[in-house]
């Protein structure tokens, strides 16, 4: 049988069986609504109050402070919705994901002022025009910039956006579902006002994230209803994906170092493997990486085409965000950070997880190198290359 190896890990994982095992036992035995006075219902609530208290220390904030949401999309909805009005200007990035990127494009269209910061062609957004944005902005500001991009993984420098925000009193949101688990994330070290994150890119459960609030009174609630959540997030809890999420938090919070070390050298052994090969490869964006992501560019390459052939060989990877995937236009990230539309086309991302070995990561740069061979023939019969 044909090898899979699965390099598309910032799409989503595959949850690991204790996450698994815990959410089971949870659904037979916890089954009670934490809204429900009696005892099956205290279960389920302190169950859902401890797990809480768990993912909360991972990042190092007080329990009180973070929100149960269906996932990142909800929680950056939750956050930016409650935020901006017709006084607040949205300084963002078009580096952003689809919920953030699409949510500024809506509110700018509906009337309101946006201002969409440069991004280096390194891959970060320019602190100098945030800066003068910022000094010369008289609204109430709102700035929305990642933590880590899930296309190219680069960090963005968060101290220093941080420090802007203070400096000029405007709400800092950042969206850090790529960076959580994969960087250390300490709100008593660096002042965010919101944060998202998320359990499937760490080996825990879809559809369950969280909001982490610097101050909690700050939001307007974008589900009305039963009054869950402090009041922010109305439903009946997810119970078992809450307690999934926080066994994921635990497990990687418990192993980070191990971790990303392993994730590290994985990217790294595939790069120079690939490079060794087919020298014209280009890593796209800078050194300043989350440690399981690269993003490679092949010259004269059709990506597509790389990324169906690839997946028919068993080696899965992608060309974009997985909420933007089904559209075939180029990288709107890789776009913004300078790279043409042929550049962008032909550049492709692989996403290691905890669960690649490094024989896996081997076969992988082999099947990834003989497909190039395979398609450079070919480019060069067309004449295109």
């Amino acid at each position: 049988t044909m090898a899979e190896i699965y390099l598309d890990n910032n799409a989503t994982t595959k949850p690991l069986e204790t996450v698994v095992e815990r959410m089971t036992e949870v659904l037979l035995q916890h089954y009670g609504n934490p809204s429900s006075i009696h005892f099956r219902g205290h279960l389920a609530s302190s169950l859902v109050e401890d797990s809480r208290e768990q993912i909360a220390n991972t990042i190092n904030a007080d329990s009180s402070c973070l929100i149960f949401t269906s996932g990142g999309t909800e929680s950056n909805n939750l956050a930016l919705k409650s935020l901006l009005n017709a006084g607040t200007l949205l300084i963002t990035s078009r580096i952003e994901h689809s919920s953030v990127y699409q949510l500024s494009k809506q509110f700018h269209e509906d009337g309101g002022r946006v201002h969409f910061l440069d991004v280096l062609p390194s891959g970060i957004v320019d602190l100098a025009d945030l800066e003068q944005t910022l000094s010369h902005s008289n609204a109430k500001s709102v700035v929305a910039v990642q933590w880590a991009n899930s296309e190219t993984g680069v960090i963005q420098p968060v101290s220093a956006i941080s420090e802007l925000c203070q400096k000029h009193e405007a709400h800092y949101h950042c969206d850090a579902v790529q960076a959580f688990g994969r960087v250390p994330i300490d709100t008593n070290q660096i002042a965010i006002d919101s944060i998202t994150i998320t359990a499937h890119k760490i080996h825990g459960p879809k559809g369950i994230g969280a909001l982490y609030l610097r101050t909690v009174e700050t939001l307007d609630p974008q589900i009305i209803g039963g009054d869950q959540e402090s009041g922010l997030r109305s439903g009946t809890e997810n119970v078992a994906g809450i307690a999934g999420f926080a066994e994921a938090a635990i497990a990687r919070h418990s192993r980070f170092e191990k971790v990303n070390q392993h994730l590290k050298t994985l990217t790294r052994t595939f790069a120079e493997r690939v490079q060794a090969k087919f020298p014209s490869v280009i890593i796209n964006g800078l050194e300043d990486r989350i440690s399981n992501t690269i993003n490679l560019q092949f010259p004269g390459i059709d990506g597509q085409a790389l990324v169906v052939l690839l997946d028919q060989q068993g080696l899965m990877c992608s060309q974009s965000s997985a909420c933007t995937n089904k559209r075939p236009e180029p990288s709107r990230v890789l776009r913004s950070m300078g790279l043409s539309e042929e550049e962008a086309y032909s550049s492709i991302r692989f996403s290691v997880s905890e669960f690649t070995t490094d024989a896996e990561i081997c076969e992988a740069a082999d099947i990834l190198l003989g497909t190039l061979k395979t398609q450079q023939k070919f480019m060069d019969m067309k004449g295109v290359a």
